[in-house]
């Protein structure tokens, strides 16, 4: 069913109207590092991060 990523870059939502009137939203993801993560071997639930990834995208910004 897929795989775990890490990504490094930016979320950017922007927002607009149809000619109709219809108000739509879409989401820009742009990765500047994306890292293939694995399953540690000992623990099946738990993932190798890379120790300099950081979490940046601020809530207010995700549509969801």
């Amino acid at each position: 069913k897929g795989k775990l990523v890490a990504v490094q870059g930016a979320i950017r939502v922007d927002r607009y109207e149809t000619q109709g009137g219809e108000k739509r939203i879409f989401t820009k993801v742009s990765g500047r590092n994306i890292q293939l993560l694995e399953k540690q071997k000992n623990d099946p639930e738990k993932y190798n991060v890379c120790a300099e990834f950081k979490e940046t995208v601020e809530d207010d910004d995700v549509p969801f």
